[in-house]
């Protein structure tokens, strides 16, 4: 196996302990061994290469619809969870034309919160500790 692969299976495991907390190390050789085999016309198609770098910046967009939906779905999981305040989903409301692009467009004073600040970072003032603001 490569350098390039075998460091792509560690930053796998890593993120998997990371993302679901679990207290004990992974091994992830069976799932990357279904990645590479799923992957294997494009590997050999790039000779080897398992990302390609672009000369233009690719961008992804979401109609209107779609951003809609998934702010929705977004606030309803925090909902869900019990970590939506009435302040934070006013926050988030006021805020939803700035919430794909990660910026305050609207301040909101009563949290000392500045217009152009990175909503992501304004989490920390509405939930409890940094554990759930990391989740969300």
């Amino acid at each position: 196996m490569t350098g390039a692969y075998n460091q792509i299976k560690e930053e796998v495991e890593a993120i998997l302990v990371h993302s679901q907390d679990f207290p004990f190390d992974v091994d992830a050789t069976k799932m990357m061994e279904q990645w590479e085999k799923a992957k294997a016309p494009f590997i050999k198609l790039f000779k080897g290469k398992t990302y390609i770098r672009s000369a233009e910046p690719i961008k992804v967009t979401l109609s209107t619809e779609q951003r809609s939906r998934r702010f929705n779905e977004f606030i309803s999981t925090l909902d869900d969870n019990g970590v939506l305040s009435e302040d934070f989903e006013t926050f988030l409301r006021v805020n939803t034309d700035g919430f794909f692009e990660n910026k305050v467009v609207l301040p909101y004073p009563t949290y000392h919160i500045p217009q152009g600040a990175k909503i992501l970072k304004s989490f920390k003032k509405f939930l409890p500790n940094q554990e759930v603001t990391r989740w969300a």
